[in-house]
């Protein structure tokens, strides 16, 4: 059996001081633990280790102690790896003002991408997740490729692929030279400690994988993960629901037929870390749909910022909706990658639709089959519809009416595409490139005061005609998705022009 493991370091970490006797994590060889799961039946052909804080500072701008452990620990490991028969990569995740921000988030994602990689080779037969804790669950749920195994000394939930890793084995993992003896367990047979207690599922098998279909129904255009209690605004004392962010979805042009997945409904303990691989899955099984971040979780967050870290494929396609103002959880322009998700602010004018104001709404939902069911009607019936379906697969929709309504939207409140000038500090409309420039100013937004979008001359950003008409206010990050588009439709058509000038 061979298989990829990804190791949460500082989880292992705390394992191997506990069997220690310390109360601080002491680090792992690498070399160790590829000898463990050697006695244990399994080659190791690769290494994925995750650790938080690798562009975090203090205040003063001083560097972490965490970073400068985990720096001299993969340096030492770096000298050592040159004589093992696995590979070994260092990621990190962010560190906010509480701890780690999207650690267990980004073990899944890895964990996720590595599984459908190997699903196409014969690299790896298994991918095996060392943590302990409760919220990598979904790394097991949401596999589509090999099998994942998670492996730890606690076990939060013995109905998934797991091995239980006994305590004293821990212990072993930081004497470099240590000769393993396992006190006669054999891990690969399934064998039950002396208690009864078995200790494993068998290699290969998928228990606690959801092997239900994960596409989309077949009409839905975009995606949105919505979270109504992160994403409810303080002058209202009810959270928004799904009809009114597919709603607010459908006014900003990104998609007709909208699948909503209200993420709040996911399991409490492994809420996070669902909805990270629910955006992963989407992405990664629906190449070519928009997929909507409505959430204020700082996992989400974290995510949707460095997109490339977290595996996320197709990053152009995913944007974050952000209010003008909300809870500061971490700053995240240290950690944001070259590839963050576009960040679309919902100004003030564009919240009514959230509370289910409009009447005029059909919703329509395939969750029994192809058959389609419509709703006619106000709030009621649609309120009616949710309890008696999953959430998770509902669409929202008037296909008859929503384009010229969110062109009436734009045009009453003066929301453009806009055109960046060569200096960047202006722009005008991007359908009239020849029109006049006005100054531009960013909207007063919590996410753009931690990151600041990077306005550059040439790009379209979205924004609003301030008050005074003498200056436009800037309420997204350069959208590339769109630029991509439009430099397709231009190529096609001056391929098109050329063919009949021919």
């Amino acid at each position: 059996m061979r298989a990829e493991l990804i190791l949460d370091l500082h989880g292992v970490g705390a394992d191997v001081g506990r069997a220690r006797g310390r109360d601080v994590s002491v680090f792992p060889a690498l070399g160790n633990i590829g000898q463990l799961w050697r006695h244990l039946g399994v080659d190791i052909s690769a290494i994925h280790v995750v650790a938080p804080g690798s562009s975090s500072r203090d205040n003063s701008g001083a560097t972490t102690f965490g970073e400068l452990h985990t720096a001299a620990w993969w340096k030492t490991e770096e000298v050592f790896l040159e004589d093992q028969q696995f590979e070994a990569s260092l990621s990190f995740c962010a560190l906010g003002e509480d701890g780690p921000v999207g650690l267990n988030e980004l073990v899944t994602t890895i964990a996720l991408s590595r599984s459908d990689a190997l699903a196409d080779s014969s690299d790896a037969d298994l991918v095996i997740v060392m943590s302990n804790s409760p919220d990598v669950a979904p790394a097991v749920t949401y596999a589509r490729g090999v099998p994942v195994m998670i492996a730890g000394t606690i076990i939060p939930d013995s109905g998934l692929s797991h091995a239980r890793l006994d305590l004293s084995w821990m212990g072993l993992l930081k004497d470099r030279f240590a000769s393993f003896k396992l006190n006669d367990v054999e891990l690969r047979d399934g064998r039950p400690w002396s208690n009864g207690v078995a200790i494993c599922t068998p290699f290969g098998r998928t228990d606690g994988r959801d092997l239900s279909p994960g596409g989309l129904p077949s009409f839905a255009e975009s995606i949105a993960l919505f979270d109504p209690e992160h994403f409810r605004l303080e002058d209202h004392a009810v959270s928004p629901d799904d009809a009114g962010i597919a709603s607010v979805v459908h006014t900003l042009g990104l998609g007709t037929l909208v699948h909503i997945e209200d993420v709040s409904t996911h399991r409490a303990k492994t809420a996070n870390t669902t909805s990270a691989a629910a955006l992963y899955r989407y992405a990664a099984d629906n190449p070519d749909s928009p997929i909507v971040v409505a959430s204020a979780r700082p996992g989400l967050i974290a995510v949707t910022s460095a997109l490339d870290s977290y595996r996320i494929s197709n990053p152009e396609r995913i944007l974050r909706l952000c209010l003008p103002e909300r809870e500061h959880w971490f700053d995240e322009a240290g950690f944001a990658s070259a590839r963050p998700a576009c960040r679309i602010v919902i100004e003030r004018t564009l919240t009514e639709p959230l509370f289910g104001e409009d009447e005029d709404r059909t919703a329509t939902s395939d969750v029994d089959g192809p058959t389609l069911t419509l709703l006619q009607g106000g709030e009621d019936d649609s309120k009616a519809m949710r309890r008696s379906t999953s959430p998770t697969l509902v669409l929202y929709a008037n296909p008859n009416t929503i384009r010229d309504d969110s062109e009436q939207w734009r045009e009453s409140r003066q929301r453009r595409f806009l055109l960046l000038g060569a200096n960047g500090a202006e722009a005008t409309p991007a359908n009239h490139g020849d029109g006049t420039f006005l100054p531009i100013s960013l909207g007063g937004c919590t996410d753009f005061a931690l990151r600041r979008p990077p306005i550059r001359p040439g790009c379209v950003v979205e924004g609003v005609l301030s008050s005074s008409g003498d200056r436009w206010v800037v309420v997204s990050d350069p959208i590339e998705r769109r630029r991509s588009s439009r430099a397709k439709a231009s190529s096609a058509t001056s391929a098109t022009e050329t063919s009949q000038a021919a």
